[in-house]
């Protein structure tokens, strides 16, 4: 067992090393004014996080939180609810976008992952971008004593972290919405 946990501890640090020296074209390091080797993040901060189940929190019908990572200075609300559009490229996992479009989020079995690129441009969009995730521990409450009421959940606590754990390049995606056009 322990030779397990050595071994995963290790392939974790190799990846971040290897990910850590994906090169991207120098165009895109002079448009952005800024290189991605020091701009990768390691932790971020999830705030208020708060929603809307039928079921006692097992699914949230909706929900809103705000978003801190101090590395590139990003803070930015991000919600989720029934009209959401899928921010992400197509045969993935449905992606969210946050009020700041360099950051997007999934949502799955109370947990909480995000993604934000790295150098991004006017469209969000950057060379790469870094992932982690958080676990979201929620405490439900019954909205209104009616049968099938909708519970308030809310994270246990205000503020959790999570940390980024995983570079790569930015997935190509033809359904991004672009600035101006």
């Amino acid at each position: 067992m322990r030779l397990e946990t050595l071994y995963l501890a290790c392939l974790s640090l190799a990846s971040i090393a290897l990910a850590r020296t994906i090169p991207t074209s120098k165009v895109a390091r002079q448009a952005a004014g800024c290189n991605p080797s020091e701009q990768l993040p390691t932790e971020f901060n999830v705030l208020n996080f708060t929603g809307q189940s039928l079921d006692g929190g097992e699914t949230l019908a909706s929900f809103d939180f705000g978003y801190l990572e101090k590395t590139n200075n990003v803070t930015t609300q991000c919600h989720f609810n029934s009209s959401s559009p899928d921010a992400g490229p197509p045969g993935r996992t449905p992606r969210f976008a946050c009020d700041n479009k360099s950051t997007q989020f999934i949502y799955q079995n109370q947990r909480l992952t995000l993604i934000q690129a790295i150098c991004p441009d006017a469209n969000g969009v950057g060379p790469v971008e870094a992932s982690g995730s958080a676990d979201v521990t929620l405490e439900c409450g019954s909205a209104n004593s009616t049968a099938n009421a909708t519970e308030v959940c809310k994270s246990k606590e205000a503020e959790f972290s999570g940390r980024f754990f995983s570079l790569n390049p930015t997935p190509t995606n033809p359904n991004a919405v672009v600035s101006g056009a």
